[in-house]
């Protein structure tokens, strides 16, 4: 049996409590040959990305685990697919995107213009790093480039290991974007382009299980099923 687990949409903390635990389970499943991971997002957490490729990487040692890229695999997306066997993408895919961003408002403008003053008060060095109240300091904006750095910089290492990329190959993608899939499978971040259908007979032979993949559903908790059954939903 194979099983596909879907990582669509914003990577955090609910993609993280819902996936990690399927791949545990498919682990320890005897019947579940293998996995396909379906992949339609833009990335997300840095952190929960990180965890989820871990467990991809994990359950990877034991069994099979395939990426296809029904959409878009960028950023943290890209790097959870990193840890799978192969990365298949279908005709429109679009891959990349490996780096990290980090965004914080500034509204001390608008907080002028209505009159309104906020006071800071923090004990410990950074504390306030970020705050959307005070405008960042050089040695702010330093700060915050210092932690970027160290997180691109692992970003970077997984895909020039896992996509066997030289070191310029790799600093190269990681400042180019996003690709189109058949530019991306060019770069070596993916295995094959193909319709949906070729890749997952492809998927089935590197899996060694010709039969046709299950989709995994989240069980969504008791009284928000019971409150859908009494809706008619």
């Amino acid at each position: 049996m194979i099983i596909t687990v879907n990582l669509h949409g914003n990577i955090g903390e609910e993609a993280q409590a819902t996936i990690m635990p399927q791949l545990d389970k498919a682990l320890k499943n005897k019947k579940i040959r293998g996995v396909i991971i379906d992949i339609n997002s833009g990335g997300g957490s840095a952190s929960a990305s990180e965890l989820i490729y871990d467990a991809v990487k994990r359950f990877g040692a034991k069994k099979p685990v395939i990426s296809i890229i029904t959409g878009v695999a960028a950023s943290g997306a890209y790097m959870v697919a990193c840890g799978s066997r192969k990365i298949y993408s279908i005709n429109t895919g679009i891959i990349g995107s490996v780096g990290v961003i980090s965004m914080s408002p500034d509204l001390t403008g608008l907080m002028d213009k209505i009159g309104v003053k906020v006071n800071v008060v923090g004990m410990g060095k950074d504390k306030a790093l970020m705050n959307p109240f005070q405008k960042s300091t050089e040695d702010d904006i330093l700060k915050q480039g210092e932690i970027l750095a160290e997180a691109y910089n692992f970003f970077i290492g997984i895909v020039k290991e896992k996509r066997h990329l030289t070191e310029e190959q790799a600093i190269e993608i990681g400042s180019s974007g996003i690709y189109a899939a058949r530019k991306a499978m060019e770069l070596n971040l993916v295995d094959r382009v193909d319709s949906y259908g070729a890749i997952i007979e492809m998927a089935k032979n590197d899996i060694g299980d010709h039969s046709e993949p299950m989709a995994v559903r989240r069980k969504l908790p008791f009284l928000l099923r019971l409150a859908m059954k009494f809706l008619g939903q």
